[in-house]
C-alpha cells in the first residue's frame, strides 16, 4: 500500500507470508477485521514461491478509496492432516497523506506573518515621515548633515 491518494477509486493492501509445515501446508488464509467490527473476514492466500512444505503465500485486501483507519489481521494455516495454527492479531493504522499548506508553519511564516509585519512597519514609517514633514521638523537623515551634528547620536 503506497498511501498516496492520486484519484484512484480503490486502494489495495498487498501482503505476503512464509508458511512451513513438515507434513505439508494445505491452506493459508489472511484474516482481517476493521477496528469497529467484531467479524473477521477471510481472504485466501496463494502459493507464489517455494513448495507446500515451505513457501511464500501472497494475497491482497481491497477497499474503496480514499480511505484509512485501523484494522487488525492475522494469518491462519492448516496442514494436510487438518492441524492448524493462527498468529496473534496485528494492528495496522493507515491513511493518506494530505498536503494542506494552511497547516504548515512555513506557509504561515512566509506568506502571512512576514508580509503582515512588513506592511505594518511600512505604514508606520510612512506615517512617521508624514508627521515629521507636517510638523516642520527636519527629516532625521538630514540631521547628520547638519553643522550642529557631531556624528554621534
Amino acid at each position: 500500500m503506497d498511501g498516496a491518494y492520486t484519484g484512484q477509486t480503490r486502494e489495495t493492501f498487498d501482503w505476503e507470508v512464509w508458511v512451513n509445515d513438515s507434513l505439508g501446508v494445505d491452506t493459508v488464509i489472511f484474516r482481517f477485521k476493521w477496528s469497529n467490527s467484531e467479524e473477521w473476514l477471510n481472504r485466501t492466500a496463494f502459493l507464489v514461491e517455494g513448495s507446500n512444505f515451505s513457501g511464500k503465500y501472497e494475497g491482497n485486501l481491497t477497499w474503496p478509496a480514499p480511505g484509512g483507519g485501523t484494522f487488525q489481521f492475522k494469518v491462519f494455516a492448516n496442514n494436510t492432516l487438518g492441524y492448524w495454527n493462527e498468529t496473534s492479531p496485528m494492528t495496522v493504522h493507515f491513511g493518506y497523506m494530505y498536503w494542506d499548506p494552511i497547516y504548515i508553519p512555513f506557509f504561515w511564516i512566509v506568506f502571512v506573518i512576514i508580509p503582515v509585519v512588513s506592511l505594518v512597519a511600512l505604514v508606520g514609517v510612512l506615517k512617521l515621515r508624514r508627521k515629521l514633514k507636517a510638523s516642520g521638523l527636519v527629516e532625521p537623515h538630514l540631521l547628520l548633515d547638519s553643522p550642529k551634528c557631531s556624528g554621534l547620536l
